[in-house]
């Protein structure tokens, strides 16, 4: 047998019970009868209704739960002997459902500062607590899910002062704004409903969100709203269709409708309160406002926000980089910031000072070609490995003529992923060109320590001009990656005065250099290299 087949038998047997209230002691098994010998409707709509398991359950005492001890009322029948809820304040209300629902009041309609509190609204305004669980409800339920052209459809007028009955600070402070002419008694007799949309389906289901046909989130026809009476403002200048400001969902991101001339700069049409102007900082909270993209865009990197140090104003998120905002806030976007949109190469220097290669950056080629720090590093530069764009990728899109040359037969293993660019050249400082010594050969040396000796004998080639004398160093079409297709052809490059006993004719022995000179690039033993 279910728990309600079970709740209805004992309240058949409660009704048949002769004049059970009149004998009914407070806290005995029979409390329960005396409510429903007077109040059988009531007890009825309870058990098949979201507040059943409150009057089954065990562990409480039934309607005396919500009602308090009814043995006075039981015995003279009046009203004012028992807790009637009808008669209670919002407040009061409000404290007797917070022993259930204290969280839902508490997280869920923030009570302590919402509208309907000011308005003087109770729980029981819109939760029916006898009420069983019937077609009206069902009928609520099916329309929240409704897609926005239907719900549209659906709903009707109903004026703004049925708004302002739940919503009353909203509307005493739309009638203080530059919008006063849709506040209740104002000029346009449409009132709220000209942005919100009608409003009888929200109003029917006593304060359903999903129920408004036009809410005021960011995503919900936004600018096409306020264009519906501002047609004339030109979507340029003002940001949506070539966005300066990443967030240009909706007007208001920056314009509040529901403010009171006085209060905010520009008559209230910018953000509420004016923004803090300690140093001309804002902090990261006022960025986000108009630019939270930018913030997405910044999630998982390794410029991501971050608490900073409040001694520190100059590093304080954004503003690290961007300079100080409050006049940039102020104005609404339209004055710059003082650090600039793409902030030069001294905010980066700002943070990264400490790194040693920066030192000799002012000297280096990347810098005397106009190179800066964003060219080759993204703002939003991944800090997981997975994601990072390979640097020497990077390096490619300026430099394409030396990314073909390790396409060729025999080359550097860099687009295997063995090595970097920056293996070879540190970007950051001095000269990059292969025809520098240190490069031409130190760098060569790191990776071929067996060829850099010491040496009784040096290749005096090594000395002078290095590595690249004789190989590529990115990647070439000959074995090992040689200047030249043969070793003989190489060699002639310096050793023209061969001794006469060599002969250089086509199909000669002496034309092998290498197989008597072997160890090319030094020897212990031999001046003349050999074995």
């Amino acid at each position: 047998m279910t728990p309600l087949a079970r709740s209805l038998l004992l309240l058949v047997a409660f009704l048949a019970r002769a004049a059970p209230s009149q004998e009914a002691v407070e806290g005995s098994p029979s409390a329960e009868a005396s409510c429903a010998g007077c109040h059988p409707g009531s007890v009825r709509a309870i058990l098949s209704g979201a507040h059943a398991p409150t009057v089954e359950s065990t562990a409480l005492d039934g309607c005396a739960t919500c009602h308090g001890p009814g043995e006075k009322h039981a015995r003279t029948s009046r009203p004012a002997d028992i807790l009637g809820f009808s008669r209670l304040s919002a407040e009061r209300t409000t404290g007797s459902c917070a022993l259930c629902h204290a969280s839902e009041i508490r997280a869920y309609h923030r009570w302590d500062e919402s509208e309907v509190k000011e308005a003087g609204k109770r729980c029981t305004d819109c939760h029916r607590v006898h009420e069983p669980r019937g077609a009206r409800l069902a009928e609520r339920d099916l329309r929240r899910f409704l897609d926005p052209p239907s719900l549209a459809a659906a709903a009707t007028s109903v004026g703004a002062e049925t708004c302002a009955s739940c919503h009353g600070r909203q509307a005493q402070r739309l009638g203080l704004s530059d919008h006063a002419k849709l506040a209740p008694g104002g000029e346009d007799a449409r009132g709220c409903e000209v942005c919100h949309g009608p409003g009888s389906l929200h109003a029917e289901a006593k304060g359903v969100r999903r129920l408004i046909t036009r809410p005021d989130g960011p995503r919900a026809r936004g600018i096409a709203t306020c264009r519906e009476c501002h047609a004339g403002v030109d979507p340029v200048r003002f940001h949506w269709e070539k966005p300066p400001l990443l967030a240009a969902e909706s007007c208001a991101v920056c314009h509040r409708v529901h403010v009171p001339r006085e209060e905010g700069w520009k008559a209230g049409l910018w953000v509420e309160g004016a923004p803090g102007v300690s140093g001309g900082y804002v902090g990261d909270a006022a960025c986000r406002r108009c630019h939270a993209p930018a913030f997405g865009d910044l999630g998982d990197t390794n410029h991501r926000p971050r608490p900073v140090d409040a001694d520190d104003p100059p590093h304080r998120g954004c503003e690290g980089c961007h300079g100080p905002g409050a006049v940039h806030a102020a104005s609404g976007g339209r004055k710059p910031l003082e650090g600039g949109r793409f902030p030069g190469d001294a905010a980066c220097f700002a943070c990264h000072r400490e790194a040693q290669h920066f030192a000799r950056w002012p000297g280096s080629d990347h810098a005397r070609a106009g190179i800066s720090c964003r060219d080759c590093h993204p703002v939003a530069q991944p800090s997981l490995p997975a994601k990072v764009q390979r640097a020497s990728d990077r390096c490619a899109t300026c430099h394409p003529d030396v990314a073909a040359q390790f396409r060729l037969p025999t080359h550097h293993p860099l687009p295997e992923g063995a090595i970097r660019c920056t293996d070879c050249h540190d970007p950051h400082q001095g000269s990059a060109r292969t025809n520098d010594l240190a490069l031409g050969r130190d760098g060569c040396v790191n990776c071929h320590r067996e060829k850099s000796g010491p040496f009784v004998f040096h290749h005096e080639a090594d000395r002078v001009e290095g590595c690249v004398v004789c190989h590529e160093p990115h990647g070439s079409v000959n074995r090992r990656l040689l200047t030249h297709p043969t070793t003989h052809t190489l060699c002639l490059q310096c050793h023209s005065d061969t001794p006469l006993f060599h002969d250089q004719t086509p199909g000669s022995f002496w034309r092998r250099c290498v197989d008597c000179h072997a160890e090319i690039h030094g020897s212990q033993f031999d001046r003349l290299y050999f074995r």
